[in-house]
């Protein structure tokens, strides 16, 4: 699949599958659009999941887990940071941060009974290592896909880089055209009407100052895995051997540094919870084992 922007997870489907419900939830930081799959479980749940996604993705890059990971009985909840699709939040990049989208993980786990796994897709994975970091003690399992113990590599940062120019200068529709001039003219694949429209839609309902502030996350954050060692739960890291962001050589370093469990998917790239969606619940059931 090819995504509408680098690193953009395109969801197999679109419409939630039985047992999982779209609805918001309301949390101590405002109503957060969610997908939910408690009606799914067909047995007590054995532990909550908080699932994070990434930058310009939303709740549905985890659509296909949901039901994998109910048929587990883990209570999952998929939801879109403030800002992001259809989480409004307010225009200006001076009210993001990402120890703010860490709050956002918190308020959404507070609805959720423990054993809880914090789960991030890309950025997701950033932040939920924030969240780690600012609260040790309140998560049980930690889950990291496709993210990377810092930065991206500089190739990914100059594209990162002339997004968030042309955003700036022009708004995000004129990234969308851009974006989609460039995949003509390189004969990328259009996806589905249906999809196509959903991922424009999708895209063009963040607020550009949450898309500002992931951008500037993604380029200048820091290495933080030794600390993070110190203080993280039972963890894994997936990692897709075919990862076009962060090289997988540095997750796989990432994992020993953690001392994780590292889940290494073959033939999978950058959206492990699209391409191998079983194999990601799985990883994820197994940090309940013991807890």
């Amino acid at each position: 699949m090819q995504p509408i922007l680098p690193g953009v997870s395109i969801p197999p489907f679109i419409a939630p599958p039985f047992g999982v419900d779209a609805s918001p939830i309301a949390t101590g930081r405002g109503f957060f659009a969610a997908l939910d799959n408690q009606a799914g479980l067909t047995n007590e749940a054995i532990g909550s999941a908080v699932l994070v996604p990434g930058f310009t993705g939303s709740k549905e890059d985890f659509i296909a887990v949901l039901g994998p990971l109910g048929q587990r009985q883990v209570r999952a909840v998929a939801f879109d940071l403030t800002g992001q699709y259809q989480t409004p939040g307010p225009h200006g990049q001076e009210n993001y941060s990402l120890a703010g989208f860490a709050a956002d993980v918190w308020a959404v786990a507070a609805t959720l009974p423990r054993p809880l796994v914090l789960v991030g897709h890309s950025f997701g994975g950033l932040v939920v290592r924030d969240a780690v970091l600012a609260h040790p003690l309140a998560a049980d399992g930690l889950a990291i896909i496709a993210s990377g113990p810092a930065a991206l590599p500089e190739g990914q940062q100059a594209v990162l880089r002339m997004f968030a120019d042309v955003l700036n200068r022009h708004g995000l529709e004129a990234v969308l055209r851009g974006k989609q001039a460039m995949d003509a003219a390189t004969g990328t694949p259009s996806p589905a009407p249906d999809m196509d429209a959903f991922l424009t839609r999708r895209f063009l309902s963040n607020s550009p100052g949450s898309l500002q502030a992931m951008i500037e996350t993604l380029c200048g954050i820091s290495d933080q895995v030794d600390a993070l060692a110190t203080v993280a739960p039972p963890s894994a890291v997936i990692v897709g051997d075919q990862d076009d962001a962060w090289p997988p050589d540095e997750q796989r370093a990432m994992a020993e540094r953690l001392g994780a469990t590292l889940v290494e998917l073959p033939n999978v790239g950058h959206s492990p919870a699209v391409d191998s969606p079983d194999a990601v619940a799985e990883a994820i059931a197994a940090l309940y084992v013991g807890t």
